[in-house]
């Protein structure tokens, strides 16, 4: 089957612009939980944990599908929000190609 090129045009315009924009913690990792302006920019300070593990998945199975650095940063850091135990062990704990931590 051929792969669906505008679906995936889509999902990564969608995950990119997610990562970059005002939702994502760029000091912390993880994502607000929504915006108080217009514009998408101003995150209101919470975090839900059940929203930051449904985006890592997502974003584990987008640097699977596509090997995106962006999406394999924002999944290593969501990762380190949601699950601290599990990353602990290294301090350079990243997803490998597969989408699993390393």
């Amino acid at each position: 089957m051929e792969p669906d090129l505008q679906a995936l045009y889509m999902v990564t315009l969608t995950l990119t612009r997610t990562a970059t924009g005002g939702l994502y913690d760029q000091l912390g990792g993880g994502f607000f939980r929504y915006s108080v302006d217009q514009c998408w920019t101003i995150p209101h300070f919470e975090k839900m944990l059940y929203d930051n593990t449904s985006l890592l998945a997502v974003y584990s199975d987008g640097y699977a599908a596509t090997g995106e650095a962006l999406f394999g940063r924002v999944a290593s850091e969501t990762a380190e929000l949601t699950c601290p135990c599990s990353t602990k062990r290294s301090s350079t704990s990243r997803l490998t190609k597969s989408g699993r931590l390393a």
